[in-house]
């Protein structure tokens, strides 16, 4: 039985094999916005994401070259012929099943509540009529109209009793946080691995310390290039056995965002024993 690393080496040779002349290297998109997972640093695509795509394409032996998009766009599906594969932090619903193949999950995302520091001990849940920014095209909207965002144990905030507000991006829901106009909103839903990025840099914002949901997110191939997915699922289980994703992760990030996460404490300890990281 040929090894993973000779999987990828046969599944890259059937696609470079079926690719027209001068059409060697493929295109992946990323969210320059997404910081620390991808971002644009001094004209760089930089962060996890991007590091895990490069090492996915090193270890399928493919020519890559990265190009910026939004989310939205991303996940609407349609691809150019040369995208080829995304690692940009996507769940799984039944219309992105129509329209991808996922290959992972690569990491676990930990959703929480934002909102701006008002200076008082504990983080306020969200009363009726509040107005809570979402990230367009994210899974967070269906989550809050779907009635299951329980805020404390004696409070169930359903969907239809709050206002939410769509923004491109998590970062601008987060963002708008901290600006009092007539589209300022009271709450933002956002992956806490984000959330953190805005609490280091400074920014006078408070995390709810639980989390809304714990989602696994994919790399994805659009549907009907089955050369491409082969390669780059056998480069990511090669990664994963060699244990090359964690390292990769550490560098980004100062917690464990890989294996799922049952309690989730922003002071500082993930796990709930009071031990810290």
């Amino acid at each position: 039985m040929p090894t993973v690393t000779m999987r990828n080496r046969l599944a890259t040779l059937v696609l470079l094999a079926a690719a027209p002349a001068g059409a060697q290297e493929f295109v992946v998109p990323f969210d320059r916005d997404y910081e620390p997972l991808s971002y644009m640093s001094e004209g760089t695509p930089m962060g996890f994401d991007i590091d895990l795509t490069k090492a996915i394409a090193t270890e399928a032996e493919l020519e890559i070259s990265f190009t910026p998009a939004d989310f939205f766009s991303i996940q609407m599906g349609g691809w150019p012929e040369d995208w080829a594969f995304a690692v940009a932090s996507m769940s799984r619903n039944p219309a992105r099943e129509e329209r991808f193949d996922f290959i992972g999950p690569y990491y676990y995302d930990t959703v929480v509540l934002v909102s701006a520091d008002d200076g008082v001990d504990g983080f306020a849940p969200p009363a009726p009529g509040a107005r809570i920014g979402v990230c367009r095209g994210c899974i967070y909207r269906a989550a809050i109209l779907g009635g299951y965002v329980e805020l404390d144990p004696g409070s169930d905030m359903a969907g239809d009793e709050v206002e939410i507000i769509d923004f491109s991006t998590d970062t601008d829901a987060i963002q708008q946080l901290l600006v009092t106009d007539d589209i300022g909103v009271d709450y933002a839903v956002t992956s806490a691995h984000v959330a953190e990025r805005f609490l280091d840099a400074g920014f006078p914002v408070e995390i709810s310390n639980y989390q809304l949901f714990v989602t696994p997110v994919w790399i994805v191939v659009p549907k009907g290039r089955d050369e491409i997915r082969a390669a780059v699922n056998s480069a990511w289980l090669s990664l994963r056995n060699q244990g090359k994703v964690e390292p990769l992760w550490d560098a980004h990030l100062k917690r464990d965002y890989i294996n799922p996460i049952t309690i989730l404490d922003l002071s500082g300890d993930v796990d709930g024993d009071g031990d810290g990281e």
